[in-house]
Formats: structure tokens, sequence, C-alpha cells
């Protein structure tokens, strides 16, 4: 997910109708300073890619997504039956 929004969040509900996730995953997304930072050979990590656990996975979740940020959520499939909830 990409947020182009300079201020706002983007509050989005997933439905994974007929996929039972895991209950856990993981969020992968790129932080800085602000949306101007740069990388350069002198800071090569101003811009980072920040790997973080994500809890409370259900079939039906609710997510927020920063302003102005690129967001990857990482779900995997549950060996568990599918209930949709």
């Amino acid at each position: 997910m990409i947020n182009l929004n300079l201020s706002d969040t983007v509050n989005t509900e997933s439905v994974l109708d007929g996929w039972k996730p895991r209950s856990m995953g993981k969020r992968v997304f790129l932080e800085a300073a602000d949306f101007t930072t740069e990388n350069t050979f002198g800071h090569p990590e101003n811009i980072r890619i920040v790997e973080k656990v994500l809890g409370s996975v259900k079939a039906n979740f609710e997510y927020s997504f920063p302003p102005h940020s690129t967001t990857i959520l990482d779900l995997r499939k549950s060996d568990g039956p599918s209930t949709g909830k």
C-alpha cells in the first residue's frame, strides 16, 4: 500500500474471504525523517527498510497506513480451517 497523502492516515479494513491467515504477520515499510529525505553515499541509511511484527491478524482486520508511507503486509496462510472471522 502506498499512502501518498502528506498528512492523513489511511484506515483500511481487509476481508480475506475463504482464507485464514496466521495470527502473526509482518509489516515491512520504508522509514525516513520526511518525504524529501534521500540516501547518499555518505548517509546510505537515511531511508531504511524496517520489518516489524504484525499481531492480531484475522480474516477480517483493520490497519492504518501512516501519511506518506509505503507498506507491505506479509501474511501467511494458517494450517487451520477458514472461518471467515
